[in-house]
């Protein structure tokens, strides 16, 4: 089984409607290339000018989540929507979580991950992160280690900064993930020097494909993200990448030599600690 899978780089500004507007005429862009599953960075709505300014929704309702349904509905796609400030409870005091839906081509999201690990890192350039200001982490780890079918394939989702925890992973290649999402917004510092290979390791110590659809540029709060949206082989090889300019790469991945691969080299299951 072949299928062919989409990353959407974006340079998303605090405008949703805008940023919105983009990722509509790259989704038709998809369908003209036959793409079957497009993946949206982190923060894909909104690269908010601060927390305060920041377009929170609850679950379930919202002009976003409105949006990602009918547009998968309209243009017969599937969609991974990177991350989106999401509140359980629209009386709720909390910080939202960074929440990816996963929402098949009839409008439907069947599966959610709520991001475990927040960015909150004093960089050695001087540049501080803090996640945890603007989102809470998931409240349970075991609930959001979660692999969901879409399109055929067995999909694990993760985002971001999740990438630097290799256990993670491979947790979710025990729960038959074929493919992993990791929608990012790396910053240029951590990105120039860890993004492919933080990736290409994924992918091979999992024997996945692994997809990551990235942020790129400056933004309008002064951070300056890395760009080069990746699709990896199993085996390492890079079946597609971008450079620093926003726009769609895609790539077909064979599912079928996917199994045979991991028949052939077992690693897999060759784990004994």
């Amino acid at each position: 089984m072949s299928l062919r899978i989409g990353c959407l780089q974006m340079c998303s500004g605090p405008d949703v409607d805008n940023n919105l507007n983009f990722i509509d005429q790259q989704l038709r862009l998809a369908v003209d290339k036959g793409v079957e599953l497009v993946q949206l960075p982190e923060n894909f709505a909104q690269m908010p000018l601060s927390a305060k300014t920041q377009v929170i929704e609850v679950d379930g309702a919202g002009a976003i989540q409105d949006f990602l349904r009918t547009a998968a509905k309209r243009h017969k796609l599937a969609l991974i929507a990177g991350a989106i400030p999401i509140k359980e409870h629209a009386d709720s005091d909390a910080n939202p979580f960074a929440r990816c839906l996963l929402i098949d081509r009839n409008g439907e999201v069947v599966s959610q991950y709520d991001k475990i690990h927040l960015f909150n890192v004093q960089l050695p350039d001087g540049k501080h992160y803090c996640e945890s200001d603007r989102f809470s982490p998931a409240h349970s780890i075991a609930e959001n280690l979660r692999v969901g079918e879409v399109a055929g394939v067995q999909l694990g989702l993760s985002i971001c900064y999740d990438l630097r925890f290799p256990e993670m992973y491979r947790l979710l290649a025990e729960k038959g993930a074929e493919l992993i999402s990791v929608p990012s917004a790396f910053t240029y510092e951590t990105g120039r020097a860890h993004w492919a290979t933080l990736l290409k390791a994924r992918a091979i110590e999992n024997l996945s494909f692994v997809f990551a659809a990235a942020q790129t540029g400056e933004h309008a709060s002064g951070r300056r993200t890395w760009g080069h949206s990746m699709i990896v082989s199993p085996w390492g090889e890079v079946l597609a990448q971008a450079d620093e300019e926003p726009g769609l790469i895609y790539a077909d991945i064979n599912l079928t030599e996917l199994q045979q691969l991991r028949a052939q080299f077992p690693a897999l299951n060759h784990r004994r600690i």
